[in-house]
């Protein structure tokens, strides 16, 4: 079984980002540190399959869509003063409730000083430390993330507010 050469015609297309990369690679090879570099500026404008990397992270946030959460409008998750005449099991499941929340809002506190503290001051500052292509998978959608706990802690101060008389939280999880 022989391979494909390049003078099919259904294969001129990939064949000609292909020759075009060879023909570079030769130059490379035998020119200088200078124009070694000017042969990867001009591989990466060619080929545009050593593009689509970029693209695609930027296409992975063409879904988001961010949403700024007021704390005026929807305060956190706060539970109620312990009403009395609660059995044994009612007190308990208001203790693991009231560490739900307290475990939800520090998780949100740290990831919204994430992005406060250590993700802007890295898209921001000048001269740049790393590359935005860098700094992305380190900081893969902690917005989305965020977002996502902040809707959660209002469904969860909805609930918290009625908990007295339903006592019903795990649909939340499940939705979540």
């Amino acid at each position: 079984m022989s391979l494909p050469s390049c003078s099919d015609a259904p294969l001129l297309s990939l064949c000609a980002p292909y020759n075009q990369v060879q023909q570079l690679m030769r130059a490379a090879r035998t020119g200088t540190k200078d124009g070694l570099e000017r042969t990867k500026i001009a591989v990466m404008r060619k080929v545009s399959f050593l593009q689509k990397k970029d693209q695609i992270e930027e296409e992975d946030d063409a879904g988001y869509l961010d949403v700024a959460v007021s704390e005026v409008k929807h305060p956190p998750p706060q539970l109620s003063p312990m009403p009395e005449g609660l059995t044994n099991h009612q007190v308990v499941r208001r203790h693991i409730l009231g560490s739900i929340i307290q475990s939800e809002r520090s998780y949100l506190e740290s990831l919204r000083r994430i992005l406060q503290e250590y993700h802007r001051p890295l898209m921001e500052v000048e001269p740049r430390i790393l590359s935005p292509r860098k700094i992305r998978p380190i900081f893969y959608r902690i917005r989305e993330i965020t977002q996502c706990h902040s809707m959660f802690q209002i469904a969860l101060a909805s609930r918290v507010a009625e908990w007295d008389s339903s006592e019903k939280i795990g649909d939340l999880f499940v939705a979540s």
